[in-house]
């Protein structure tokens, strides 16, 4: 299908009258609108919510994306997905960094990659945590890469393969559940003592992610403290279909979106500090750029 054949002026009106523009091969991509809450248990009492738009494309129909008219792959768009701002940002595409991440643990290659993630809006982007779910040539998901990036540059990439893989006519009531012990610097209110537990369902009409951040008091298993929880965090959201009406609704509603993610970081760390919340000092990057964790029941 060529560009004239989609129609893509009219696609991008958002006045309820023009068709609802159908691009072809990009029935995986969707846009997700949702919220996400964090609760702090420790050792302050925090908690807060906000809205947020989510995306999930598929690595490898980024192309076909680009018929849309609000959006670019590695160009200036009102909606754009830059490939140095996943992966290792090193210049390789989503598909080499994935692909070689998953040899490096000795995993086959993915058939297909779906990236759960933000992308830039007006220019803008800042990614806290984007998950890779990665699935076989009989579409059930074996391995979940956890891409976690603080506000300093640095990012860690946590790998969880799937002994027992998830087939694709089971997702939609399959949850997943996934431990890595932390490694990777990320709030300077939060210690590098901690594990995380991961509840993922994959992405099909609903969006559902859970973390829990459990104190490990490395070194000292006679602490009390040591299991308690010290956050829990809800990422959760509602599929839409990517069209030009759903792009440019999304424009003019939440036209500050990526911009809103980092502002609210920076103004938690605030509410934070003025707790009385101790400020703690780690490494910007962590040693290793991956580590693996494991499944759980």
């Amino acid at each position: 299908m060529n560009r004239a054949d989609t129609g893509r002026a009219n696609g991008a009106s958002i006045d309820g009258h023009a068709a609802v523009q159908c691009i072809s091969g990009i029935s995986d991509c969707a846009l997700y609108q949702g919220d996400l809450m964090h609760h702090r248990h420790h050792p302050r009492v925090h908690r807060f919510r906000y809205r947020l738009s989510s995306w999930l494309i598929d690595i490898d129909q980024l192309a076909a994306l680009n018929q849309l008219t609000l959006f670019g792959w590695n160009h200036a768009a009102p909606f754009s997905f830059h490939d140095a701002d996943y992966g290792s940002g090193d210049g390789r595409s989503p598909r080499q960094f994935i692909d070689q991440l998953l040899a490096e643990y000795q995993l086959p290659i993915a058939t297909q990659v779906k990236l759960l993630c933000q992308i830039r809006c007006l220019g803008h982007v800042f990614n806290p945590l984007s998950v890779w779910f990665c699935h076989n040539e009989t579409g059930e998901l074996y391995a979940t890469v956890y891409e976690v990036r603080n506000t300093f540059g640095g990012r860690h990439h946590y790998l969880v393969a799937d002994s027992a893989p998830v087939s694709a006519n089971r997702r939609h009531r399959t949850r997943q559940y996934h431990h890595c012990t932390k490694q990777f610097h990320v709030s300077p209110f939060m210690g590098m003592g901690c594990d995380y537990h991961f509840v993922v369902k994959p992405p099909d009409e609903r969006l559902y992610l859970r973390i829990r951040q459990l104190e490990t008091c490395a070194g000292d298993d006679s602490s009390p403290h040591k299991g308690r929880p010290l956050l829990d965090a809800l990422w959760r959201g509602q599929r839409q279909s990517l069209n030009n009406r759903t792009l440019a609704w999304q424009l003019l509603r939440y036209p500050l979106n990526s911009i809103k993610v980092l502002a609210a970081i920076h103004w938690q760390a605030l509410r934070l500090w003025c707790k009385g919340v101790p400020f703690i000092r780690g490494p910007i990057r962590p040693e290793q750029p991956s580590s693996q964790g494991q499944r759980y029941e």
